[in-house]
């Protein structure tokens, strides 16, 4: 879903199938372990990628539908990994996203 075609492609056929979303549940995302200084550039942009874009890509694609009936949840999971903080890279960073989120409505378990 870090593309955006890939999430109107899979949120269309959601909603020609069912209609509408009543929940999204945010969970895709992916790791990275290793020392900070081992990760490239290209690598930390892939966690990126999927962590951060693919939340971003999915809610905006649902959210429209939401509001106009004034109705839905949106969950967004995070990472156990945010328990382990040792000089490692995971998608756990992407709680840094959260405070954004909710100040624009959204509410949901970070």
């Amino acid at each position: 879903m870090s593309h955006e075609r890939q999430a109107q492609s899979a949120v269309s056929a959601v909603f020609e199938r069912f209609g509408q979303i009543d929940v999204l549940v945010n969970n895709a995302g992916r790791g990275l372990l290793g020392a900070v200084e081992e990760a490239s550039a290209e690598e930390v942009r892939s966690v990126f990628a999927v962590n951060a874009d693919g939340l971003l890509n999915v809610t905006r694609m649902v959210l429209p539908s939401m509001r106009a009936r004034r109705s839905g949840r949106i969950l967004n999971l995070s990472a156990v990994g945010g328990f382990d903080a040792e000089w490692r890279i995971s998608f756990s960073s992407m709680r840094l996203l959260h405070p954004p989120l909710q100040k624009g409505g959204m509410r949901g378990i970070f």
